[in-house]
């Protein structure tokens, strides 16, 4: 099942979320997050977007998942996806325009 975390049609704004929970171990009966997918569509400007991905156990130590160029127009035929370790139980997202003009982003968790 995919459950949408995040949204927005507006990429030639700056955003930083709020650490966000990921961990479903604790809910009856117990759901597994199996990965993080990173859709985006289009996308108009100078192409050099950045997406950073934050993952962390308690909202404390703050590590870099992963950084994505948001360089094309969609990525609707090669979908980022990211597979989870048992310690990430926050995510928190990061993105940069940097001369976008347009665009929309959606992140989903892949959850079973």
């Amino acid at each position: 099942m995919l459950m949408k975390l995040y949204e927005n049609t507006d990429l030639s704004q700056d955003f930083e979320t709020d650490w966000i929970a990921i961990d479903y171990s604790k809910h009856k009966p117990s759901l597994k997050v199996r990965s993080l997918n990173v859709l985006w569509e289009n996308v108009e400007g100078d192409l050099k977007g950045r997406l950073e991905i934050f993952a962390s156990p308690d909202r404390i130590i703050k590590s870099v998942g992963v950084v994505l160029p948001i360089s094309t127009n969609t990525n609707a035929q090669d979908t980022s996806i990211f597979l989870l370790v048992t310690s990430v139980r926050y995510v928190k997202f990061s993105y940069n325009s940097n001369g976008t003009t347009s665009g929309k982003i959606r992140i989903f968790l892949e959850i079973q």
